[in-house]
């Protein structure tokens, strides 16, 4: 009850009505924002420090499940029944994460690790058309990321990218649509395979 209390009165919420946040975690000096009706914010657990949480449109979900540590992290969520997920014993510092669309998601497996200034979007905000039908032809995509991924710093991900578990994606690389294999380490704009069949720990061994 004590920690419920301190997370609505150290951080800055402003919710509509219709939609709903639930906070179990430590989230300290964020910024929450439920514009619309249907959206629901779940952090379950865990260490978040200034999130900046921006969600419109309507039946959006974000869920942020035991968090190792997230800092300054940016989630923007537009439209309509998008989702955004972030896995269990995940760290993510000062990076962003956009999703649009209608029906989109984002999902972050457990135990990822985000460095600085990495970006993840699912879509180009802006609309490109064909000159002869009108229509659209650049629609939001899915992003997938895999379990105990590390992305450095500086990292993009756009729309339909897809990587498999255990992925190393060095520092300013860029991730464009396609599945990128699992136990590999991809490097470049566009990035592409330098090593096949690796992984990775946090401790420096």
């Amino acid at each position: 009850m004590i920690n419920r209390l301190l997370n609505f009165l150290l951080n800055r919420i402003s919710c509509d009505q219709g939609s709903d946040v639930e906070i179990t975690g430590n989230v300290r000096f964020s910024k929450i924002r439920l514009k619309g009706k249907g959206h629901k914010l779940e952090i379950v657990g865990g260490v978040c420090r200034s999130l900046d949480v921006d969600i419109s449109g309507t039946n959006n979900h974000v869920k942020i499940l035991l968090p190792r540590d997230i800092r300054n992290l940016r989630i923007t969520v537009k439209d309509d029944n998008n989702l955004v997920v972030i896995g269990d014993n995940c760290g993510i510092v000062n990076s962003r994460i956009v999703c649009c669309g209608n029906g989109k998601s984002i999902r972050i497996s457990a135990d990822a690790m985000i460095a600085d200034s990495c970006e993840i979007w699912n879509c180009d905000t802006h609309s490109i058309l064909s000159k002869s039908t009108g229509k659209r032809i650049n629609p939001a995509g899915n992003i997938d990321i895999g379990k105990h991924v590390w992305l450095g710093r500086g990292v993009s991900v756009y729309k339909g990218v897809s990587i498999g578990d255990e992925c190393i994606v060095g520092a300013c690389s860029m991730l464009f649509k396609g599945e990128y294999a699992s136990n590999s380490v991809y490097v470049g704009s566009p990035a592409r395979q330098v090593r096949k069949d690796v992984s990775w720990c946090i401790e420096r061994l």
